[in-house]
């Protein structure tokens, strides 16, 4: 089984998303930047990656991108204060499986990342892996 990753440049936010998923038992890396990121997707399987989209160095959507190309199963969820229709169709397009608003609802991040985990988990069951590696 592969990993849960959160990035973004807000350490509260951070520290956050990492507290809701500890109360739940669930194991989740954070990542301050998408650099940081891509050395963590290139070290290990990410299952599920939960993305800001205004972060240094790339926007979530270029750090979309790349982790696709390291590895196509990884699911994609974005977690933005911008959600606005352009934004969204956006984050689809690039493959994103789920958007969530700043204030999130923990109760509902942890359930669409779980459901992203199981499709991932069945994939990667199936003999299908990633593609490169960084």
């Amino acid at each position: 089984m592969g990993i849960l990753m959160s990035v973004d440049d807000d350490r509260i936010v951070r520290k956050l998303i990492s507290d809701v998923f500890d109360a739940e038992g669930i194991e989740i890396v954070t990542a301050r930047n998408p650099i940081e990121a891509l050395e963590i997707a290139s070290e290990n399987e990410v299952d599920v990656a939960i993305l800001d989209i205004d972060m240094p160095f790339m926007s979530g959507f270029e750090l979309q991108l790349k982790l696709h190309e390291i590895d196509p199963f990884t699911k994609v969820i974005f977690l933005s204060s911008q959600m606005n229709r352009a934004t969204l169709l956006r984050a689809m397009r690039g493959g994103a499986c789920d958007f969530h608003k700043k204030p999130f609802i923990p109760d509902d991040l942890v359930e669409s990342v779980l459901k992203q985990r199981e499709q991932v988990i069945k994939f990667r069951k199936m003999g299908f892996k990633r593609r490169t590696t960084v």
